[in-house]
């Protein structure tokens, strides 16, 4: 269901020339970013009640997470934004921090990630 809204309402809001609009398609964009991490599959849980366990417990969600895909979005868009939209972006940012491990929102090109680090 996320994923159906990112095409048909928060991407153009985001790409829109109207300020308000692109900034409310910002914060969206990051709400999603924040409530879309994938689940990992994960060992059943045995109980003495159920000896078989539960098969939706070992089906991961097939689409990738929003927040790495967006995440170069959000960095470019902190340091080109201004005033309170800047603020916004850095809470996005920190709030996936807190959500996603670091190496997740980074890209995956080694260098990328040694170069930004080393900064």
């Amino acid at each position: 269901m996320l994923h159906g809204l990112l095409p048909e309402l928060i991407v153009p809001a985001v790409r829109s020339k109207t300020p308000e609009l692109r900034e409310g398609g910002i914060v969206c964009l990051g709400l999603i970013c924040l409530i879309d991490k994938v689940r990992r599959p994960r060992a059943p849980l045995r109980s003495a009640c159920s000896p078989q366990s539960d098969p939706t417990v070992l089906t991961p969600l097939t689409q990738k997470s929003a927040a790495p895909t967006f995440s170069g979005l959000f960095l470019t868009q902190a340091q080109a934004a201004q005033g309170p939209l800047k603020i916004q972006i850095l809470q996005i940012i920190f709030d996936m921090l807190m959500v996603y491990d670091i190496s997740s929102l980074l890209p995956n090109n080694s260098d990328v990630r040694s170069s930004s680090l080393s900064r």
